[in-house]
């Protein structure tokens, strides 16, 4: 049970609501290392699956189990609830909300 806890259901830094501060996209962080992305005003607004973290790199990609698409790698930084996201030398900015 404690395995079960600290791998899949601790919360980590990431855990919460976090909103974009240019265009109001959203970007959720649950149990089990899932997240969902909610975009603003788009098509195919809603993409979801599991995070990794490794190093300082944030990886949101498909939960398929093979050939997993990768949405997002990028370096990443948390301080007072406001999470920065660089990747290709442009900054993303989230606020935390939740």
């Amino acid at each position: 049970m404690t395995t079960l806890n600290n791998k899949y259901l601790k919360k980590d830094e990431f855990t919460g609501t976090w909103e974009n501060v240019e265009n109001k996209e959203r970007l959720y962080f649950e149990a089990a290392k899932s997240f969902q992305v909610v975009k603003m005003c788009e098509q195919n607004s809603y993409q979801q699956g599991v995070y990794e973290v490794e190093n300082k790199d944030l990886i949101l990609k498909s939960d398929k189990k093979q050939g997993a698409e990768v949405y997002l790698k990028a370096n990443f930084t948390v301080k007072d609830d406001v999470l920065t996201l660089i990747n290709n030398d442009k900054a993303t900015v989230y606020k935390r909300i939740r």
